[in-house]
């Protein structure tokens, strides 16, 4: 059994996060990419759209998400944690 896993934020620290092969070796699968900035979304990477964080409710939905990692700067993890719950 795995679990989807929505990363948001995918700067460089979500990017590596986003390609780490200890994720499937534990049972969990990076089902989406989310982002709130303009430059990044509509991009692809490790074969996954990311999408725009206003999208995370529908995106959950879609993926049957059942964990967020939050992979943004301090600045704004606490509106990212609020949009994630």
């Amino acid at each position: 059994m795995h679990r989807s896993v929505a990363l948001i934020g995918v700067g460089n620290l979500g990017q590596a996060l986003a390609g780490y092969a200890g994720f499937a070796s534990r049972g969990f699968q990076i089902a989406a990419l989310v982002d709130a900035d303009p430059s990044r979304i509509g991009t692809t990477i490790r074969g996954l759209v990311v999408r725009n964080v206003a999208e995370l409710e529908d995106i959950v939905d879609e993926h049957s998400i059942t964990i967020a990692v939050l992979a943004t700067p301090a600045s704004v993890s606490q509106t990212s944690a609020i949009a994630s719950s």
